[in-house]
């Protein structure tokens, strides 16, 4: 044999026997290279958006008689100036899929697991809040008109520490289909925000409001969270909407310390009514039932 024949031979077979290799190779050493155990998403964001809740049979129902008689046109409720900046900084999102059965035929439990991690100081934008009429209810058409001028709530910024959520459908092993449980860094920090007499135009409102554990030192606040979030229906479970379970917000034993700086009432003009502290706040335990009626 040739050297070229010789060194040819050497590379098919080298070739071959490295295909056979990448073929037997186990989804441990393959989910570095390939990614084969799971999907790594990072989401740097910084977006706006309007939302519109259009209530398509306004007061409709209500006990009071002025109300019954009046306003049961489709009324909107316009969010306007909504939005998510993580400040340069990414959001992390990893989505796996996974089966709890005591072996591997799949009778169990299979659940695709989403576990999402958002960046110290992202900043959340409530957007104000407003009321119109709907245009639902003319030719089906979408959007609104005749908007209130004044918002009847003003834009929030919500600053969020790192935070920790995640989400599980299918089967939810972890109880609910959303938890955060987590620690928020710095807790959770709220400036600007207002709820307004559209009529009489005072409102009341505060500069600053942080939320954090109860009990912590000035500098070392965070804020412990452990929720879980269930989209139920009253024939499986005990209620239909979607259920907020509080199994412990704020410190186990202290609770929440919440602090609301430059508190005011009517208008900022006269003064403020000055900084107001509630401290030990106890809501471990409870439910929140949202749902349409």
């Amino acid at each position: 044999m040739t050297f070229k024949k010789l060194v040819l031979a050497s590379v098919i077979a080298a070739v071959s026997s490295g295909a056979y290799a990448v073929e037997s190779l186990d989804d441990g050493i393959l989910s570095g290279v390939t990614g084969q155990d799971g999907i790594h998403i990072e989401l740097d964001l910084d977006v706006t958006s309007n939302l519109i809740v259009h209530d398509t049979d306004g007061l409709t129902g209500l006990a009071s008689v002025a109300a019954a008689a009046t306003h049961t046109f489709d009324g909107a409720i316009v969010i306007q100036g909504f939005g998510l900046d993580t400040g340069g900084n990414a959001i992390a999102v990893d989505i796996d899929a996974g089966d709890d059965s005591v072996d591997s035929s799949g009778a169990g439990g299979p659940t695709l697991n989403v576990f999402v991690e958002i960046p110290n100081g992202t900043v959340l934008q409530t957007g104000s809040i407003s009321v119109a009429n709907s245009n639902r209810d003319e030719a089906a058409a979408w959007g609104y008109n005749n908007i209130n001028p004044t918002a009847v709530v003003d834009s929030a910024t919500v600053t969020l520490g790192q935070t920790a959520v995640n989400i599980q459908l299918a089967s939810e092993p972890q109880g609910h289909m959303i938890s955060i449980d987590t620690q928020i860094g710095g807790g959770l920090v709220i400036t600007g925000g207002a709820v307004r007499d559209a009529n009489s135009g005072g409102a009341i409102g505060a500069g600053t409001i942080t939320v954090t554990d109860g009990g912590l030192a000035v500098g070392s606040e965070n804020l412990t969270v452990d929720v879980g979030v269930d989209i139920q229906d009253d024939t499986v479970g005990t209620a239909d909407g979607l259920l907020v379970t509080l199994n412990q917000v704020g410190d186990a034993v202290n609770g929440l310390d919440v602090r609301m700086e430059r508190v005011y009432l009517g208008t900022t003009t006269p003064g403020y009514v000055g900084d107001i502290e509630m401290a030990g706040l106890q809501i471990n335990t409870g439910t929140i039932l949202v749902s349409g009626k």
